[in-house]
């Protein structure tokens, strides 16, 4: 089964043990707040369990796909079950398991973080661990609210300061994104967030860095069509000369640069490993036994290989690459192609099937080794470009950033942008490169609703005033009245 792993928050310098002292981490709640952070190794197992709900199967090991990509025109499901065939058609329901099972997981990500923000004793464990710790959860907790903002109209801004409050009411997403960009904005102005986790910080692998907050922050504002600040702040990514893209199509997001092993151009990843931890149930919590990140591989792959296939590339995606674009091969397999994991061996399905992001041969029961790349260049570069691009502003630097994507994509073959292009053009390019180049990755649905363009893409299959889910009945039952639900629900 594969596993969310954050060994390498442990077994930092900073730390005094290795790794079987995280793989042991008591269960905090049996223990009282007085015994809370009386070691570095205190305060870093509980900012581990902060990063843990990125491997949470309703997150990145499985279920983010269904809910993000599959109401994209990237993918279709032949799947006939409810949370499949009603996410596609867009009939969210109130009561739906995986929608409250998000909300759920993401919350629990949100309280660990406000627990290490709010819980932290300086005077007891070294101050500048202190103050990294809880740089690391803010930045966690300010990506766990944009997942909610991404997906909610309106929810309750929890933080250090109502964490022990049963119920809070409900805040317009709007107010959450001014909340966490400041969030974002003080973290980075402290400057405690090392870099990059490159080189010498290697063995710091999984941990949040300040190349990560910038690039966060730029995206939020892209998302709030704040271009002016967009620009500027996936600039400083760029000009941190930290990060390149990987030379071939075939190593972007592949088990070859786990944790950047080639290049630099993964900026931050949930980390996965098919040996650590159990493999039984619960799937839906998370500890020792619980199985974490055991069914992303299963759910795409071919049933030749012992998945479900649940996801297949659309034929109009497979339509979008130009000939000799060898983006194409490397994220989808083809009937014919090699198998990229057993050598010699021919894919002979006519389905095509997913390859980007499962790029290594599964261990029994369905796990790898795969990481989810969560923020990688090529995006930071489409992104700053596209914050130009809709400033009509220095647009020979947007066309300068599209083709250093392109031209990865057509080696020798690659045709240069006309660098005298309009705006409008160049906008219709960064899309169509977005939705080449990002496939796969969660972003395309994102993508559609802020550009306004779902009901054109997407035709009668999107229901005007479902671009974001209901709130889950068991929150409002639970909240005796105080939450209220969407109002298009």
């Amino acid at each position: 089964m594969k596993k969310l792993l954050y060994t390498g928050l442990i077994a930092s310098s900073m730390l005094l043990s290795g790794c079987s002292d995280f793989l042991n981490v008591p269960n905090t709640a049996l223990i009282t707040e007085a015994d809370y952070y009386k070691t570095d190794n205190d305060l870093f197992r509980t900012l581990t369990t902060s990063y843990s709900t990125l491997g949470d199967v309703r997150m990145y090991s499985q279920d983010y796909f269904l809910q993000r990509d599959l109401l994209s025109d990237d993918v279709y499901t032949p799947e006939p079950a409810p949370d499949f065939s009603n996410n596609a058609q867009f009939n969210f329901a109130q009561e739906s398991q995986v929608i409250y099972g998000m909300w759920e997981r993401l919350y629990k990500g949100i309280r660990r973080a406000n627990n290490v923000i709010k819980n932290t004793p300086e005077r007891i464990i070294n101050a500048e661990n202190v103050a990294r710790a809880k740089a690391e959860a803010k930045v966690l907790r300010a990506y766990y609210y944009f997942h909610m903002a991404n997906m909610w109209r309106s929810f309750p801004l929890r933080t250090e300061d109502n964490l022990d409050e049963h119920v809070v009411e409900q805040t317009s997403r709007e107010e959450v994104m001014d909340f966490i960009i400041a969030d974002l904005q003080e973290v980075l102005a402290e400057d405690i967030l090392p870099v990059t986790n490159s080189g010498e910080m290697y063995h710091e692998k999984g941990r949040v860095t300040k190349g990560f907050a910038l690039s966060l922050l730029g995206k939020m504002f892209l998302f709030e069509s704040d271009f002016a600040n967009a620009e500027k702040y996936l600039k400083q990514v760029i000009d941190l000369n930290t990060y390149s893209l990987v030379e071939a199509p075939e190593d972007i997001w592949t088990i070859r640069n786990k944790n950047n092993e080639i290049g630099n151009e993964n900026i931050f990843e949930a980390q996965f490993n098919a040996k650590v931890g159990g493999g039984s149930l619960p799937w839906f919590d998370d500890g020792p036994t619980a199985s974490e990140g055991t069914l992303r591989l299963l759910f795409l792959e071919s049933n030749s290989y012992g998945g479900y296939l649940n996801l297949i590339p659309t034929e109009d995606l497979i339509n979008q690459y130009q000939p000799g674009d060898k983006r194409l091969q490397a994220f989808i397999r083809q009937k014919g192609e090699e198998i990229i994991w057993d050598p010699g061996k021919i894919y002979d399905k006519d389905q095509p099937v997913i390859q980007k992001g499962v790029t290594s041969k599964p261990e029994a029961g369905g796990g790898n080794d795969e990481n989810f790349v969560l923020m990688r260049y090529a995006d930071v570069l489409l992104m700053y470009a596209e914050a130009l691009i809709q400033q009509n502003k220095n647009l020979t630097d947007a066309v300068k950033y599209i083709d250093m994507v392109r031209e990865r994509a057509f080696g020798v073959n690659f045709n240069p942008t006309n660098p005298n292009s309009s705006a409008a053009v160049l906008f219709k390019l960064l899309r169509e490169e977005r939705r080449r180049e990002l496939c796969f990755e969660c972003h395309r649905f994102q993508d559609l609703r802020r550009w306004g363009m779902l009901s054109e893409v997407l035709g009668d299959r999107f229901k005007e005033g479902k671009e974001y889910y209901p709130v889950p009945l068991a929150e409002i039952d639970k909240a005796g009245g105080i939450l209220v639900q969407d109002p298009n629900y």
